[in-house]
């Protein structure tokens, strides 16, 4: 994102020394992700998803970049096998993802497409277990059975009409007689 947040992890039951301060790093990274969601909603009007990801992405490289100069230290990979992985975890694990998050805010708006999007970390822990071996804690899979349930909530209120204008922006597939892109209207398919 490049917004400076920090995700911040604590063990279960280890002593949490500042927790005032870890609630406002927790609620500072949900106002900034919401106001990036909402600013993304008014974006992809004007820019197609994919290049709205590369712009972002190019953004964020840029501001991590000059914070790891100005700090005094930018590690980087030294073999070409390092460089590749790097190369794979920025496309596949940012930029792709980023880009479904922008064309899923064009096609049905940032509400709805923010309720999906929580279902990336519930992803993630499948992901590593089929790949990586790894195995759910109890208190992750509770946590994920949390994030399901709540995503299985918020989709139960009605929602079966698309909001005016969205999911109809300029990158949106056409459908036949509805009209075209820019509010022309296609005329009528004789028969």
């Amino acid at each position: 994102m490049g917004s400076g947040t920090q995700t911040v992890f604590v063990r279960p039951g280890a002593p949490v020394e500042r927790p005032a301060l870890l609630l406002s790093l927790g609620l500072a990274a949900a106002a900034v992700y919401a106001g990036y969601v909402l600013a993304g909603e008014r974006v992809v009007d004007k820019v197609h998803p994919v290049l709205l990801a590369a712009l972002v992405a190019t953004g964020a490289t840029a501001a991590f970049t000059v914070a790891g100069l100005v700090h005094g230290g930018l590690p980087h990979p030294r073999t070409a096998g390092a460089w590749e992985s790097v190369a794979i975890i920025a496309a596949v694990a940012t930029v792709i993802p980023m880009a479904g998050l922008f064309a899923g805010i064009e096609r049905v708006g940032a509400p709805t497409a923010s309720i999906v999007s929580t279902f990336e970390p519930v992803v993630t822990v499948v992901l590593a277990g089929l790949f990586l071996g790894e195995s759910l804690s109890l208190v992750e899979a509770i946590g994920a059975a949390c994030v399901i349930a709540a995503v299985r909530l918020l989709a139960r209120r009605p929602n079966d009409e698309l909001r005016p204008g969205v999911g109809q922006g300029p990158h949106a597939p056409e459908e036949p007689g509805v009209g075209a892109p820019g509010g022309a209207a296609k005329p009528p398919e004789a028969s």
